[in-house]
């Protein structure tokens, strides 16, 4: 009961299955003192890739990592893939399951440079010293000494929480993504329809003020045109009351040319009625006188009456 307390309690050293695969066909395969780097996410520290450090110093009984070739890996595979370096992993002879002093040394010297809240530390147990075994060390920051831990290996296509969390976020920002795509489909229509109010209501308006404007033209054309026909009938009303003025002063000349003939005929006709009487009152003096006798009164009677009636005759 407490072995299984004792299980139940300890740390997980989580693993997907390729990567313990790839730490089986190459440390597993050699004989001890061999080694390479475990990587994954800080967050679940779950072991996704590991890499083999071929290029290593090794002798039977030590392993000196090749930093000019693990350095620019850790860089690529954190830059390409976005993992992190999570643990050390190398072998032992069969015997020696757990970190040596130097080893621990080393490893927490590591916490400076690359700070975790802990490092998987596990130490391998190759086939050729007499078969595969992994033991599981985790070595947390600021401790000395490492915790046993237990192993699990998962499958590749295990889906991480920090996954899961991606999915959900994703599924957030894809309903988040669809809104803005309806949001700016729904602004290029809003645009779209008023910008075409905008014309009908613009074409209205320009309709409206070109009739307008050909009803005013009409409107002053008439205008215009109705004082050409004042102003003409003006100039004609002008132009005919001097001959009706012409006409009506010939027709008074002609009147008072006629009334000064019938004048001068009659004042013609008073002076011969002036000098018939004095003429009759000489021949009655000279009758009285006994100078002149009736027949030559008569006759000259005669004579005068003649020359009356011609000048009546206009003659």
């Amino acid at each position: 009961m407490n072995k299984i307390t004792e299980l139940n309690d300890r740390p997980k050293m989580k693993i997907l299955e390729g990567a313990y695969n790839e730490i089986v066909n190459t440390i597993g395969s050699r004989p001890a003192e061999s080694g390479g780097l475990l990587f994954g996410k800080e967050d679940d520290m779950i072991v996704r890739k590991f890499v083999f450090d071929k290029h290593a110093h090794t002798t039977r009984s030590t392993y000196t990592f090749n930093t000019e070739f693990l350095n620019p890996e850790i860089k690529r595979i954190w830059n390409e893939e976005g993992l992190s370096c999570i643990g050390f992993i190398h072998s032992h002879p069969h015997g020696y399951g757990r970190l040596s002093p130097p080893d621990i040394e080393y490893f927490s010297s590591m916490f400076e440079s690359m700070p975790r809240k802990h490092y998987i530390t596990p130490i391998v147990f190759t086939v050729p010293d007499g078969g595969f075994k992994i033991n599981a060390h985790i070595l947390r920051n600021g401790e000395r000494n490492t915790s046993i831990a237990e192993i699990v290996v998962l499958p590749d296509d295990y889906r991480f929480k920090s996954e899961m969390v991606l999915d959900n976020n994703f599924s957030v920002e894809q309903k988040t993504e669809t809104w803005g795509k309806r949001k700016k489909v729904m602004l290029i229509a809003s645009i779209y329809f008023g910008l075409i109010t905008f014309l009908f209501v613009y074409q209205l308006f320009v309709q409206h003020y070109i009739k307008n404007t050909q009803t005013n033209i009409i409107r002053n054309v008439y205008e215009i045109t109705d004082r050409m026909k004042n102003i003409e009938k003006e100039i004609a009303e002008k132009s005919y009351v001097p001959s009706q003025e012409l006409r009506q002063r010939e027709a008074n000349n002609a009147k008072l040319k006629r009334e000064e003939t019938i004048e001068q005929k009659t004042f013609k006709n008073s002076i011969n009625k002036k000098s018939v009487e004095k003429k009759s009152k000489t021949k009655a003096a000279l009758l009285v006188g006994g100078i002149i006798s009736k027949d030559s009164i008569a006759l000259i009677n005669h004579l005068e009456t003649k020359q009356t009636s011609e000048v009546d005759s206009g003659k």
